[in-house]
C-alpha cells in the first residue's frame, strides 16, 4: 500500500515514467494498468482507507489526511525496481502489510 499526502494520487503515477514498460492504461474504477514484457502492475486508488486501520497503526503515517493507492505487482523484482526509481515520488510511504509502515527509500534499501 503506497501512502501519500492528501496532494497524491492516481495521477501522481500516471506522471511517473515506468522505465522498460510496454503500456499504460486507465482503467475504469481508477485503476491504472502498466504492462512490461513478462510483468504488470496495478495502482488502485482506495479512498478512507485510513477508517480501516488500527490506531497503534495511524500513528506511524505521518500526513493528517493521507491518501492511499493498493500497488498490485506480478513479481517481488518489478515492484522493487519500480519503487528504486528515480523518479518514484520520494515522499511516499509504504504499508508492508507485516505492520511497517516506512518512508520508499527505507522499504527498497
Amino acid at each position: 500500500i503506497l501512502i501519500g499526502d492528501e496532494n497524491f494520487s492516481i495521477d501522481s503515477i500516471r506522471n511517473i515514467k515506468h522505465y522498460d514498460s510496454k503500456g499504460a492504461y486507465m482503467l475504469p474504477l481508477n485503476r491504472y494498468s502498466i504492462e512490461y514484457k513478462k510483468d504488470y502492475i496495478y495502482y488502485d486508488f482506495v479512498k478512507d482507507l485510513i477508517n480501516y486501520y488500527e490506531k497503534n497503526d495511524v500513528i506511524k503515517i505521518p500526513f493528517s489526511n493521507p491518501n492511499f493507492i493498493l500497488m498490485s505487482c506480478s513479481s517481488k523484482d518489478i515492484l522493487n525496481k519500480v519503487l528504486s526509481q528515480d523518479n518514484f515520488p520520494k515522499e511516499v510511504y509504504i504499508d508492508d502489510d507485516k505492520g511497517r509502515i516506512v518512508p520508499v527509500e527505507k522499504f527498497t534499501a
